[in-house]
């Protein structure tokens, strides 16, 4: 059996009932003034003209989401439906359905009614967020600021007002977290992540990736720990990917693929490391305060407690972010020397911060340069929070979750910001403040820092900028 994250007592921080539910009614006060502005940025928009080419969101929702809703509202789910999307429709038939039981012929993309039906998952992304916070707060009650960082990105607010299956997803992903901070009997936590693999699938074809959670963190731990994993265990872990597998394959016996047939050019098997370029590269650009810290880390002493750390200890730990610096350069290097890195709409590069900042820059010199920088601090932040999973014996399941994720990005050509923002910003956030208490300068920097960057999501929420393609 993993390891759970649940602490030693040794280590924990002990926090009164009183100021637990101090903090537990600031939570609450936080996720209803996220919910009401979300509600004044739909309000705002009511009645008024939006650039759809200047809002990914909204762009999807009226060609994509909305038009394939309404088809099952007018015709039912038959094997031969017209395909608008590329996923598969578990979402679109729940509120076509929904809507036939209500008498509703058709939606229309910006409609109040569907916004209302769809706000219950902001409902759940914010319960799930501050469910997350608090457990975080109960291991570090400095940690509050993770608050920032876990609701920097506007995407989910975008896809709550333009209603995708961003917003959904999201909530999906933060189940598979919240499950792992409760300690659950195995039986209930693997039936669990059989239920949310199966939605996870309905939803989105990559999102059963899920299903396979409770196995990806039982071989992250063998990893860490040096043990031999006994194969029947991990059979037995991987029993949740059997209703997932079941309800895909329903889906390709009809489709002949795993994409509807009309949709099969988005379908690039195991052919796109570029997204994984674009993961190393938006990480490098929203990273630093991350990489701040991180840095701290790498270079405390890694000895058992109660013991001093020697100084070959402290040596070694001190050369620990140079040799890691010194690899991610050559990682970036290559990526940049062997994969088609500039921007194009055709091959799925637009959209996101790292190609619109590319093509802004004026020399194909620069634009090496720069795309070298970001993916070179972005692998680095990556390879150190491998190397303290690896020093410290310890795996958190945020890290697990997010690297079986960017796994099932290689299987598609879109490398869009909104894929890889929120994860992200999660993943590290977790992984750092799970681990350690920010000194004063370091928080400073990610409040600056996470502030200023939800502060600018929030504005271009009212002003109807998604960035087209993110």
């Amino acid at each position: 059996m993993p390891p759970s994250v649940v602490l030693p007592k040794s280590n924990r921080v002990l926090i009164s009932d009183r100021d637990f539910g101090s903090v537990s009614r600031m939570l609450g006060l936080i996720a209803v003034l996220v919910f009401a502005m979300g509600v004044a940025v739909k309000l705002s928009w009511l009645n008024r003209a939006i650039d759809l080419k200047g809002n990914q969101a909204a762009w999807d929702a009226f060609y994509y989401h909305v038009p394939q809703i309404n088809e099952f509202i007018t015709n039912g789910f038959r094997p031969d439906y017209t395909n608008f999307i590329a996923m598969t429709p578990g979402l679109h038939l729940l509120y076509a359905y929904l809507a036939r039981g209500f008498g509703i012929t058709s939606f229309a993309y910006d409609s109040g009614l569907l916004f209302a039906i769809h706000s219950l998952w902001m409902v759940a992304y914010l319960a799930l967020n501050m469910f997350i916070i608090g457990k975080v707060y109960h291991r570090n009650n400095a940690g509050l600021i993770i608050v920032l960082p876990l609701l920097a990105s506007a995407y989910p607010v975008y896809s709550w007002v333009w209603p995708t299956t961003d917003l959904p997803a999201t909530v999906l992903y933060l189940t598979a977290i919240a499950i792992e901070f409760r300690a659950w009997r195995e039986i209930n936590r693997l039936t669990a992540y059989a239920v949310l693999g199966a939605a996870g699938v309905l939803l989105r074809q990559h999102y059963g990736f899920l299903a396979a959670v409770p196995a990806g963190i039982l071989v992250a731990n063998a990893i860490v720990h040096r043990t031999r994993l006994a194969p029947r265990i991990l059979l037995v872990y991987l029993l949740p990917v059997v209703p997932a597998l079941a309800v895909l394959t329903y889906f390709v016996s009809i489709w002949h693929g795993l994409v509807p047939p009309d949709q099969a050019y988005h379908f690039a098997p195991f052919s796109e490391p570029v997204s994984l370029a674009h993961v190393f590269g938006f990480t490098g650009l929203v990273g630093l305060p991350f990489a701040v810290s991180l840095w701290r880390l790498l270079t405390e002493p890694a000895t058992p407690a109660g013991q001093s750390p020697t100084p070959s200890v402290l040596a070694g730990n001190n050369r620990t972010p140079i040799r890691i610096l010194a690899a991610a350069i050559v990682c970036g290097l290559a990526a940049v020397m062997t994969l088609p890195l500039n921007p194009s709409v055709a091959a799925g590069r637009y959209g996101s911060m790292l190609w619109t900042i590319e093509g802004k820059l004026p020399s194909q010199l620069l634009r090496d340069v720069y795309l070298w920088g970001a993916i070179s601090l972005g692998a680095a932040i990556w390879i150190a929070v491998a190397t303290l999973c690896w020093r410290r014996r310890e795996v958190i399941p945020t890290v697990v979750v997010y690297t079986m994720y960017a796994g099932t990005l290689l299987v598609q050509e879109f490398c869009f910001q909104r894929y890889v923002e929120e994860p992200i910003l999660l993943t590290l956030a977790i992984f750092i403040v799970w681990q350690t208490r920010l000194p004063k300068a370091e928080t400073i920097i990610w409040g600056v820092c996470f502030g200023g960057y939800m502060l600018l999501g929030w504005i271009k929420l009212f002003q109807g900028f998604g960035g087209f393609g993110q």
